[in-house]
């Protein structure tokens, strides 16, 4: 798979332009990338001139604020969903499908951990997410008692060739493993008037060896659905068919799919897009680059290409 920087995850938005703009780094404007001539093939408002108009600075910086703790859940010793309370602004942005944020437990500089909404509870004001401890960052959310921080949102926790997936209609295969399934939650329950609808019709495919019973009944109740509506497989047995795959004595063919989601690690992407054989232009996946700054500053997101050209991921939205 090519990573695209083609259009900026913050293009266009209420964050744009960002501090990229401010060095000389923008990703979409070659005006700001340090060129002479205008050649950015951007329809959208012009960035350039939202720059200077607000006097060469960045807009809308994504600063920290606190967040109360209403609920923790854990399950085991190493998962923790954690429900927090936000304003009802912030919880109808953080709905959209593939939204994370950056998640502290103390106000220390170097503490900022990249973790995916679970579930956007807007009426309530409230977000779920699904932390798994691993280390002094996720050791320090999950020792909060009163009060996380937040910084975003940032929208490009999926990574795809289609330019608009959220507003496609018609059958969606998704497939998800450990904390993976916390993202499916929350695009599944952005989807659910459409399910009812009858305009989309979701299949589930859950690996669930890194995940406990409650966290998958309560993630199904999250998205508004039944777990008798999702297939329990181990990826690693899945067997590959011309055209698709089998999962025990059920066959899933590529060609009945109009977009396919695979939200686990790249080890897994990989896999079953090839045991798929689903085309690029099908495939919804999870940005799984390391995140550090979400601003494309730090470089710790860098991906280089296979023409030698480097790629920031936390920016990036679009892949061919």
């Amino acid at each position: 798979m090519n990573y695209l920087n083609g259009i900026c995850a913050d293009a266009g938005s209420s964050n744009c332009p960002c501090p990229l703009a401010e060095t000389g780094g923008c990703l979409v404007c070659s005006r700001l990338a340090g060129e002479q001539a205008c050649d950015c093939k951007w329809c959208g408002l012009c960035i350039y001139n939202e720059f200077m108009q607000n006097d060469r600075k960045a807009k809308n910086l994504r600063n920290s604020f606190k967040a109360h703790i209403v609920r923790k859940v854990w399950y085991g010793e190493d998962l923790l969903r954690l429900v927090v309370e936000v304003d009802k602004g912030f919880a109808l942005r953080a709905a959209r499908p593939g939204t994370f944020v950056f998640l502290k437990g103390k106000e220390a500089e170097y503490y900022d951990v990249p973790i995916s909404v679970m579930k956007a509870d807007v009426q309530n004001c409230r977000l779920h997410f699904a932390v798994r401890i691993i280390s002094a960052k996720t050791k320090a959310i999950a020792e909060a008692t009163e009060y996380v921080y937040i910084r975003g949102i940032y929208r490009n926790g999926f990574l795809t060739g289609i330019q608009d997936y959220r507003s496609e209609k018609g059958r969606l295969l998704i497939m998800t493993r450990g904390v993976g399934l916390a993202p499916a939650v929350n695009l599944i329950g952005a989807a659910q008037d459409k399910i009812r609808a009858g305009e989309i019709e979701a299949e589930v495919i859950v690996d669930t060896e890194k995940i406990t019973a409650d966290f998958l009944k309560d993630g199904c109740e999250l998205a508004g659905i039944s777990e008798k509506q999702i297939k329990k497989s181990p990826f690693d047995d899945i067997c590959p068919v011309p055209g698709g795959i089998m999962v025990y004595d059920r066959v899933y063919c590529t060609d009945d799919y109009d977009i396919i989601f695979i939200l686990a690690s790249d080890y897994y992407i990989r896999l079953l897009a090839k045991r798929l054989e689903a085309p690029v232009s099908k495939l919804v996946v999870a940005n799984n680059y390391h995140m550090c700054c979400g601003e494309g500053i730090c470089g710790a997101c860098n991906h280089v290409d296979e023409n030698g050209k480097p790629h920031k991921m936390c920016k990036c939205r679009q892949k061919e």
